[in-house]
């Protein structure tokens, strides 16, 4: 395995490529959009809860039809059902534990030993040798058999 950092610049996971300049630009503005969105909602809800007066974000919410008592009850309405769902997978959880008991057996298998392969009979312990220590193998027909019973 390829150590942390070792890489050359062709082997990066970093996935580079040329876009076009109205591509790129275009990505930014959605994005700009996006966060203005997001930026202008929190806005809205934090001057309602807290009873802030701010011009901009007031004649938004007059813009919209909305007001702060409005707001306030879609966000108390939010935290209930949040705190419902959170408290449904609490007692889901709770009865889980209590029928199924603490899952602390929970771990991988071990790896799969040569004689274990060899022993389920679907590959030849000759095509699984050469299999396991080629670099490159070719075989005229499939070495493994079928688990249906069928002949290779």
């Amino acid at each position: 395995m390829v150590k942390s950092g070792s890489r050359d610049r062709q082997e990066s996971l970093i996935i580079e490529h040329n876009s076009s300049f109205w591509k790129r630009l275009l990505s930014i503005l959605l994005t700009a959009i996006v966060w203005l969105y997001g930026l202008i909602v929190f806005l809205l809800f934090f001057t309602a809860i807290f009873h802030l007066k701010w011009i901009t974000i007031d004649r938004i919410k007059l813009l919209l039809h909305i007001n702060d008592s409005s707001l306030q009850m879609f966000f108390t309405l939010g935290v209930i059902l949040w705190f419902i769902f959170f408290i449904t997978l609490w007692i889901w959880r709770f009865y889980n534990k209590r029928r199924f008991g603490p899952l602390t057996r929970r771990k991988y298998p071990s790896p799969a030993t040569d004689e274990e392969i060899c022993a389920l009979g679907l590959i030849s312990e000759k095509d699984y040798k050469l299999l396991k220590n080629g670099q490159t193998v070719s075989f005229e027909s499939n070495p493994i058999c079928s688990l249906y019973g069928e002949d290779r």
